[in-house]
């Protein structure tokens, strides 16, 4: 499956020349409100063969893969529009780990300085 960012006709076709997202079938800008969010990202599930699902589904999966990655609950609240992270925990506390791992040796194992488990 190609993903839209690395197809650069699918990129021309959604978007304008001054770079705004087209939403609606007829190629035309339409506000973001839910359903011309749902109808794009609809059509763009189409284009790539998978099942349909709620956009907010994306919200969920960014949220419980970065908090058991151990990415700070801080951090995800804050990028999910939370002024603290009382509804992250309550939401997503089953997916944040327990053991507390040090976020340095989480950061130098992604990008390769070590090779144990930390």
């Amino acid at each position: 499956m190609l993903g839209c960012y690395k197809n650069p006709k699918q990129i021309a076709e959604d978007l304008t020349a001054d770079g705004y997202l087209r939403t609606d079938d007829l190629g035309e800008l339409e506000p973001w409100h839910a359903s011309s969010v749902g109808r794009w990202f609809t059509g763009h599930l189409k284009r790539a063969g998978v099942r349909h699902r709620d956009p907010n589904q994306c919200r969920h999966t960014f949220a419980s893969q970065g908090l058991s990655s151990y990415v700070p609950v801080e951090w995800v609240a804050r990028q999910q529009g939370h002024t603290d992270t009382t509804m992250v925990k309550k939401q997503y506390g089953r997916w944040i780990p327990s053991d507390n791992r040090s976020m340095a040796g989480v950061v130098s194992q992604m990008m390769g300085f070590r090779r144990e488990s930390v």
